[in-house]
């Protein structure tokens, strides 16, 4: 083979060898470039809206987004309820139960043990009260003034507050709430009444750990919470509102709502791995009524095998002309487990 040949032989391969370099260059970028096409953004990594423990975050099945307003909606009337369930670091303490609730014009804090329910007005308009109301005004804000998200974090607050009774007993709480589970709604998040519409979302379990003074006295405290949002148009709407914990880290929230001659009812179980069922067969019961609102009820469900009586507490719950609020006991059955357990209680009459 002469010179000339073996020459053209190498400059053949080495053109071939240049041609596949650029080739498999090629299909890399263009790979790449479609990848980044189809991602719908410049080469940053797409947002994961699946994982609840960072945001942004959208609840499966709705257009409900948590961005750093965590879900707030710009219309309507809003309802937050805001509950704990304290457990003192001191033997003479016993377990007390606090929830604030909020709206526009009512905003309250209603603090329970075994002895009494006592009613601390924070801000608003004085209602005529038929149970215990004669507490003082402070002027806290909520939620947004006591409620504050921890910069960076998903679904974690601060909850700082100050309240006190007209015989000076004051409490002052510095508490850390975190989620344990991912927010929960019913319905797609929204409940359409005819012209009445109705938003939820519920962190139903948050672990609580702080501080919390009464009089002079410090004490560590730890314990759980919930934070409920609600959101809507609420005319003419009136409501029988249940939730409580099970010590077995499940939750229940139990709605029947009422507007324009129509009812809806359901039930919302969140179970310990954060899973949620919705129960659509409830049938609610009310068995004896004070005040002009429900004080007893029977509950039951076929389809979830839930048969509960949940019944007020004397003296835990505070009235209003037309909204009452405390805390009752719910006994009975929710698929074959033993339920007994304090049940915080809303009721809205039209």
């Amino acid at each position: 083979m002469d010179e000339d040949v073996l020459s053209k032989r190498k400059l053949l391969l080495l053109s071939v060898t240049i041609v596949v370099i650029f080739l498999m260059v090629s299909s890399v970028f263009l790979t790449s470039f479609l990848t980044q096409e189809d991602s719908g953004n410049d080469g940053t990594e797409e947002e994961d809206k699946t994982d609840w423990t960072n945001y942004p975050y959208v609840i499966p099945g709705t257009d409900m987004e948590f961005p750093d307003e965590e879900g707030l909606y710009p219309k309507g009337e809003t309802w937050i309820s805001l509950g704990l369930r304290l457990d003192f670091e001191a033997p003479d303490k016993e377990r007390t139960y606090i929830n604030f609730l909020y709206h526009e014009y009512y905003k309250d804090v209603f603090v329970s043990n075994s002895e009494e329910t006592v009613n601390y007005r924070l801000q608003g308009k004085r209602q005529l009260s038929i149970g215990k109301m004669n507490m003082s005004f402070n002027n806290l804000e909520l939620p947004r003034d006591i409620l504050k998200f921890q910069e960076g974090e998903s679904f974690q607050y601060d909850l700082k507050a100050f309240f006190k009774s007209e015989d000076k007993i004051t409490y002052e709480l510095d508490l850390e709430l975190i989620s344990k589970k991912p927010p929960a709604t019913m319905f797609d998040g929204e409940v359409q009444i005819d012209s009445d519409y109705y938003r939820l979302h519920a962190l139903t379990r948050c672990e609580v750990n702080g501080e919390v003074k009464i009089g002079s006295d410090n004490y560590e405290v730890s314990g759980l919470g919930w934070i409920e949002n609600q959101r809507g148009s609420f005319k003419g709407m009136k409501w029988d509102w249940f939730a409580f914990w099970d010590d077995s880290n499940i939750e229940m929230e139990i709605v029947n709502l009422s507007s324009s001659g129509k009812n809806i009812r359901y039930a919302m179980h969140v179970a310990k791995d954060g899973e949620l069922k919705t129960i659509d067969d409830l049938n609610i019961e009310v068995t004896s009524s004070k005040n002009g609102f429900g004080y007893s009820w029977e509950i039951s469900s076929d389809q979830y095998d839930v048969d509960l009586n949940v019944t007020c507490i004397k003296d835990r719950m505070v009235y209003s002309m037309s909204f009452a609020a405390g805390f009752g006991r719910a006994k009975g059955t929710v698929r074959g487990k033993s339920i007994d357990t304090i049940t915080y209680i809303e009721l809205k009459s039209d």
